[in-house]
């Protein structure tokens, strides 16, 4: 799905992530609330690699990993990829609560 959230007439029917980068993000805006099931973790997850795989500053390999872990009604993401200059990025947030 879009970051922009953009309806089948191209009407935007929601806010990007990223106001000033409206078409990067993994529109995880639309998740947040839902209830932790392993679909909606299999989903952020999906979402979370779709976003970095179009990223043209993360390096496709060693591929970048998502773990998502629930804890209550938090959901702890945790993101470890490479940027094509070699650098490591990780990347750690907590949503819901």
């Amino acid at each position: 799905m879009s970051p922009r959230l953009i309806d089948v007439d191209g009407v935007a029917v929601g806010r990007p992530d990223d106001y000033f980068n409206p078409d990067l993000g993994a529109g995880l805006r639309v998740v947040v609330g839902g209830l932790p099931t392993p679909l909606l973790i299999d989903g952020i997850r999906t979402r979370i690699l779709k976003a970095l795989g179009v990223d043209t500053a993360i390096a496709s390999a060693p591929a970048p990993v998502v773990d998502v872990v629930s804890d209550g009604p938090l959901l702890i993401i945790t993101v470890t990829a490479f940027t094509n200059a070699g650098n490591r990025l990780d990347i750690s947030r907590a949503l819901g609560g």
